[in-house]
């Protein structure tokens, strides 16, 4: 079935490695040149470990992955128990990527973690991924580090003609340090929340820290001018 080959060709290409713990596998079909189309089943379930998953190419792999997957041709299913990628370990349990037919053919590849890292990695979504041309690369010259927790969701579709994929990710950040290079600003003890989504750009409400030895309370929101133009503002007081 031509859902069974696309869920097989992502896996091929996504799932670079690991060690299966425990498998079942199910195929149900009409034996016969006359079977009807979509007679044939396929189920599979997999506890792996110390896996690696390139979900997308040119993005970041998930590596040293635990969790199980699950396959009712043509839905997948993977929850990831534990693990590591751009920006830190994921929270446990916290992990799911799902792939499912999409109606207008093609797939829908949805992927979702919470993440606990340092900020300076996690700025490098913005400049060592696709996401560095989106913005056009406004992000090159930030500097940051400090803790973070924070939560990605990416979708994609699958298929002929997709676009690049719509992203959310929602930040939070305590006693942060984050410096702007192309204007020679530095903040500290940086504390709020921040989210990045595709459609909107960058936006924080209330950040609070330290500038120039005193404290600010800030707000940053952006617009998208145009495909691949990004302009982003700082208002504080």
């Amino acid at each position: 079935e031509w859902g069974d080959a696309e869920v097989r060709q992502w896996l091929d290409q996504a799932l670079q490695q690991g060690e299966a713990r425990q498998a079942a596998f199910a195929l149900q079909t009409l034996l016969g040149a006359e079977h009807p189309r979509n007679s044939t089943s396929t189920q599979l379930y997999l506890e792996f470990a110390q896996a690696q998953l390139r979900y997308l190419p040119d993005w970041p792999a998930a590596e040293q992955l635990q969790g199980r997957l699950v396959l009712d041709a043509p839905a997948l299913d993977l929850w990831l128990d534990q693990g590591r990628t751009l920006g830190g370990q994921l929270v446990a349990n916290s992990g799911r990527v799902k792939l499912r037919p999409a109606r207008a053919g093609g797939s829908e590849l949805e992927v979702s973690a919470r993440l606990q890292g340092d900020s300076g990695e996690a700025l490098q979504y913005f400049t060592r991924t696709p996401l560095q041309q989106v913005v056009n690369h406004a992000f090159d010259q930030w500097q940051a580090s400090g803790p973070l927790q924070a939560g990605i969701l990416l979708r994609q579709h699958l298929g002929a003609g997709s676009r690049g994929p719509d992203i959310s990710i929602e930040a939070n950040v305590r006693d942060n340090r984050l410096h702007l290079g192309e204007l020679d600003l530095s903040m500290t003890a940086l504390d709020g929340s921040l989210r990045y989504a595709s459609q909107a750009g960058l936006s924080a409400k209330r950040l609070s820290g330290q500038i120039f030895g005193g404290t600010f309370r800030a707000a940053i929101r952006s617009e998208l001018t145009a495909p691949e133009s990004l302009n982003i503002y700082l208002d504080g007081e």
